[in-house]
C-alpha cells in the first residue's frame, strides 16, 4: 500500500486495522487523491473501520502502519481507543512517538484514552526503503 501511494505521488504510507486477527480495513495515503489534508492512511483506516463496524471506539483493534503516525494521526488513534499500534519506519520530526511531542504514547495526557501498546521498527528497513525510493 505504501508503494502504491508513493507511485501516485503521495507520502509512502499504508495502514491496516485488525480485529480478532482478521484485517477489517486497509488504506493508503490519499491526501492528493481526495484533495483532503486529513486523508492520511491511519485516519482513513479509522474512518472506514468505524463505519464498517458501526462504532466509534476501536479498543479491541490493532493498527499496523508503514510509517510512524504523525501528530494528527496520533490524536485520532488515541481518540478511537485503538489497543495496539505496530509501526515500521520512524518519523522523528513529527512522529507521535519518537518526536519531542509523543502524543501517541504520552500517558500524562489524561483527558484522552490511555495510550495504546506500541511496537516499533517492524520491517523498519523495508519501510524506510520505500520512502527513500525516487
Amino acid at each position: 500500500m505504501a508503494k502504491q501511494a508513493k507511485q501516485r505521488g503521495e507520502a509512502a504510507v499504508g495502514s491496516l486495522l485488525l480485529l480478532d486477527g482478521e484485517v477489517v480495513i486497509e488504506s493508503e495515503e490519499a491526501v492528493l487523491l481526495n484533495q483532503d489534508p486529513t486523508a492520511h492512511a491511519e485516519i482513513e483506516v479509522i474512518r472506514l473501520a468505524a463505519r464498517k463496524l458501526n462504532r466509534l471506539t476501536l479498543e479491541d483493534t490493532v493498527l499496523y502502519t508503514s510509517t510512524e503516525p504523525c501528530f494528527m494521526c496520533a490524536y485520532a488513534i488515541r481518540q478511537a481507543g485503538v489497543k495496539e499500534v505496530v509501526i515500521g519506519a520512524r518519523l522523528e520530526s513529527v512522529g507521535g512517538v519518537s518526536s519531542n511531542y509523543p502524543i501517541l504514547s504520552d500517558p500524562s495526557i489524561t483527558d484522552w484514552v490511555s495510550p495504546p501498546q506500541i511496537t516499533r521498527d517492524i520491517l523498519r528497513a523495508e519501510c524506510e526503503a520505500i520512502h527513500d525510493q525516487s
